[in-house]
């Protein structure tokens, strides 16, 4: 991969355009780094500011950040397994991260946090309205957690500080937090990573902070996104290799950190791509997704066609091993040419058996990104189509206050079984378990637990 940019229009990808308002645009400026942009009419300036839109699955939320002050909530219907309540709230603020957990809802925007109760037919209840300057905040089951200066704050859900926990200025800030049941993972602009269990009421460190390197001192990178699996035991990382301070290049690797090990393990994807989101199963803590696009390489294509998990301290590949990979590269006739939409790649991660990959999905027509996985789906993001006028109409709809009824946005929640689920999304949860088993020791090679996985199976439509 190179640190160019593209130079023609392939390796370029088209954004949604915004519309105009009818007038003539005389000129276009960029801010600089500030991700804002500058259009010139003869009756004056429009400043469009980057936003990234948040999304979220867990617990009993997918949430989709659906406009600057918007959100579309999706609540876990517990009396219909096919269908969930659907609420747009729209906030008086501009909306900078979400975050959910039980039957709450988290906003903030760096200057204050919102937070609403969120039960099924039921309108959004606020429970908290209160002033954070942080940029990065989690909820957990009793507690918001905001960085505050030099130190992670743990707040009571009306913004009263409980906990203070120090940071030194060598740490740098908060990055990203990712708080699962009785566990909250926090990493630093430093590349520091923090282990808390939040079980009891005083939060504690887990071991000591734990700089992403190798234990050789050798740096792995800058980390860009973080997700901790269900048990707390796993952190996958996406990072950025930066060979010079003004030149980021995304990792074709992602990386697990082993808590109880205390090391990194790390896997490459699939060739002429980059991960770009990590997801783990909402439940099993072994299962982990994925989702890649398409690059241009540069690279060596016998390196990048390594499909193997490394160890800390593991010696690398020898040169007659990377050639050999090349050779079989080589002659392997492929019928079509490279897929170039996106990809999700499933994976199990244990201690035992580090990274399998266990199967590569295509992204089908109207899926735009992962939101997550719950077995026996997966759960993807889309659009529908609309006609030319509806965005207006949209608009309209998203200045609807949170308490009037529920509509529908433009974006769609797709739900795609797993394959090794096809027919089986609605058996009893000891056989999706079972299941689930036989798929992990078939991907790590035991055959003897896979077949004991499934043998006592005695539901007709799994034979």
């Amino acid at each position: 991969m190179s640190a160019e940019s593209p130079s023609d229009s392939d390796g370029w990808e088209a954004r949604p355009p915004v519309k105009s308002q009818g007038l003539e645009i005389k000129a276009l400026q960029w801010g600089g780094n500030q991700g804002i942009m500058a259009a010139l009419y003869p009756q004056g300036v429009t400043i469009l500011n980057h936003t990234i839109l948040k999304k979220k699955m867990k617990d009993n939320f997918k949430m989709i950040q659906i406009s600057n002050k918007a959100v579309e909530v999706r609540v876990r219907n517990d009396s219909s397994a096919n269908s969930d309540f659907q609420i747009i709230m729209t906030l008086g603020m501009n909306i900078k991260g979400i975050d959910c957990c039980g039957n709450h809802t988290l906003f903030w925007n760096g200057k204050f946090a919102q937070l609403y109760d969120v039960q099924g037919s039921k309108g959004p209840q606020l429970l908290g309205n209160f002033e954070s300057h942080s940029n990065v905040c989690a909820l957990t089951p009793e507690s918001v957690v905001q960085q505050n200066e030099n130190r992670i704050e743990v707040c009571s859900y009306s913004g009263e500080v409980k906990q203070s926990l120090p940071m030194t200025d060598q740490e740098g800030d908060i990055l990203k937090i990712d708080a699962r049941g009785k566990f909250m993972a926090i990493v630093t602009t430093q590349s520091l990573i923090k282990m808390f269990d939040i079980s009891r009421r005083t939060y504690k460190q887990i071991g000591v902070t734990r700089k992403f390197e190798i234990k050789s001192g050798e740096s792995l990178g800058e980390i860009k996104e973080i997700a901790l699996n269900s048990d707390g035991k796993k952190l996958c990382i996406l990072a950025d290799q930066v060979p010079f301070p003004t030149i980021r290049i995304p990792d074709t690797k992602f990386y697990i950190y082993d808590i109880d090990m205390d090391n990194f393990m790390q896997f490459q994807v699939s060739k002429n791509r980059v991960p770009i989101e990590a997801f783990w199963d909402q439940q099993d803590p072994r299962l982990l997704a994925v989702e890649t696009e398409f690059v241009r390489t540069s690279s060596d294509a016998g390196k990048n066609e390594l499909d193997a998990t490394h160890q800390e301290g593991e010696l690398k590949p020898t040169i007659e091993g990377i050639k050999d990979n090349e050779m079989e590269a080589d002659f392997k006739k492929k019928k079509d040419d490279d897929w170039q939409g996106k990809t999700v790649e499933t994976f199990f991660v244990t201690t035992d058996y580090s990274v399998k990959r266990q199967d590569v999905i295509k992204f089908e027509d109207g899926e735009e990104t992962l939101l997550g996985l719950q077995v026996p789906y997966f759960y993807f993001m889309g659009r529908k189509v609309n006609e030319e006028d509806e965005e207006e109409n949209e608009t309209q709809q998203m200045t609807t206050q949170q308490n009037s009824e529920p509509r529908s946005s433009n974006m769609i929640i797709l739900r795609k079984p797993m394959k090794d689920f096809v027919g089986l999304e609605n058996v009893e949860e000891a056989i999706k378990k079972a299941i689930l088993n036989f798929s992990h020791f078939l991907t790590v090679g035991n055959m003897d637990e896979a077949y004991n996985s499934v043998r006592n199976i005695k539901n007709n439509t799994v034979w």
